[in-house]
């Protein structure tokens, strides 16, 4: 089996992120420094005109004795970075891909291990927990768990810490209609029947909520616009059920009077049953929603309870 990383750079130098990459490079190179499965790095930079493939040539130089991979640099245009990724896919030489931007880190794991266990499974999409980190934002480190289930509704898992078959990829690439399709593609990605094991014990990426995948502007908007003309479409509900229920489920809405309280879990639990085709899995394998929906009702200590 051959494990493909690939990292979409631009302009390292002059937007500031020298450092943050070569901290992203060396944790790659020792993750995989004493590997037993074959493995790539591809470096796909879109044109930088500053010194970011200087960079790449430095940090490989300095590094050559204990790499153990092969690295390739990739030059090509694009219009945007989920267009970059779209156009890398086909540089990948290995059955499995791993996208990691440029300044995000791998978590120092035993990765002859995890290769064994997807060798095991042999699944399509293998999903892994994350660590967030924020250096502009008020934000200690926080783990991030895949939740598959939940994919109507909010974020399933952190693209960044996947493995996931290049043919998949392929049969899947990025939605360029939207500015951040990660949404859709999620979406669209879990509604098919690809095999998925969820590896939430193990945590893959560090994640930089402060890079460029995660500020990109209109994301709020973009996402509204995704909701509106995908996900209620496909469940043929409106705009304003769809928020009843993404209330109910999942945020802190609490209502003082028994009364209210009940009329809003009961209209959002029977819209819930009059969707179970999709929904059931939602609720039935959710502890936590189940244990939500009573809580919300009975306990006049909602906000205590479910913190």
């Amino acid at each position: 089996m051959k494990i493909s990383f690939i990292t979409i750079t631009k302009n390292l130098i002059k937007s500031h992120r020298e450092y943050k990459f070569t901290k992203s490079f060396i944790s790659l190179i020792k993750n995989l420094e004493n590997c037993n499965f074959q493995a790539e790095y591809i470096l796909v930079d879109s044109f930088s005109n500053d010194n970011t493939r200087g960079l790449f040539k430095k940090l490989i130089r300095k590094y050559q004795k204990k790499i153990k991979i092969d690295i390739n640099i990739i030059l090509q245009s694009d219009e945007n970075i989920y267009d970059a990724l779209n156009k890398s896919i086909k540089y990948a030489k290995g059955e499995y891909i791993l996208f990691l931007n440029s300044d995000d880190c791998l978590i120092k794991n035993n990765f002859n291990s995890i290769i064994k266990d997807l060798l095991n499974y042999q699944k399509d999409i293998n999903v892994f927990s994350t660590l967030l980190y924020s250096e502009k934002k008020n934000l200690q480190k926080k783990k991030f768990l895949p939740r598959m289930n939940d994919y109507f509704f909010l974020m399933p898992f952190n693209h960044q810490s996947t493995l996931i078959k290049k043919k998949v990829y392929e049969e899947n690439y990025f939605n360029l209609n939207y500015k951040f399709t990660i949404f859709d593609w999620c979406f669209n990605l879990l509604d098919k029947n690809y095999s998925i094991q969820n590896f939430d014990k193990i945590v893959l990426i560090k994640y930089n909520v402060d890079g460029h995948s995660s500020n990109i502007k209109g994301v709020e908007e973009d996402k509204n616009l995704f909701l509106k003309k995908e996900i209620t479409t496909r469940l043929k509900i409106s705009t304003i059920e769809y928020n009843l229920i993404k209330s109910y489920l999942y945020e802190d809405i609490f209502y003082k009077n028994f009364i209210h309280r009940l009329i809003f879990n009961l209209k959002a639990f029977f819209l819930i049953i009059k969707l179970k085709k999709d929904l059931k899995n939602i609720f039935l394998f959710s502890s936590a929603v189940k244990k939500r929906f009573f809580v919300k009702i009975f306990s006049s200590f909602y906000r205590k309870n479910t913190k």
